[in-house]
């Protein structure tokens, strides 16, 4: 099962704010910030974070603590996110 978001962390690094996307599937958390242009995965067993039952907020806050902290490596499948991400955001 793929669960999917989309969120502004509201911070201002452009007019729009700061837009993430970011998708769980497999036991990887894929996410594409795609006003700074920086991507990332996140394995579910790194840092001992609990993905499983996450509710959308709780997802998305997740999310923000690992990128915040540098806590993801790049990878082709993230970097492919972006820009599907970024294609979506232009329409």
């Amino acid at each position: 099962m793929t669960e999917e978001i989309c969120f502004n962390t509201n911070r201002q690094y452009s007019d729009e704010g700061q837009i993430v996307h970011a998708k769980r599937e497999n036991g990887v958390v894929t996410f594409a910030d795609v006003t700074r242009k920086i991507y990332g995965s996140i394995n579910y067993d790194d840092y001992a974070t609990d993905w499983s039952y996450a509710s959308s907020s709780v997802f998305q806050a997740l999310v923000m603590k690992h990128y915040d902290r540098n806590w993801f490596y790049p990878s082709i499948e993230a970097y492919q996110y972006l820009l599907q991400c970024q294609n979506k955001e232009e329409m």
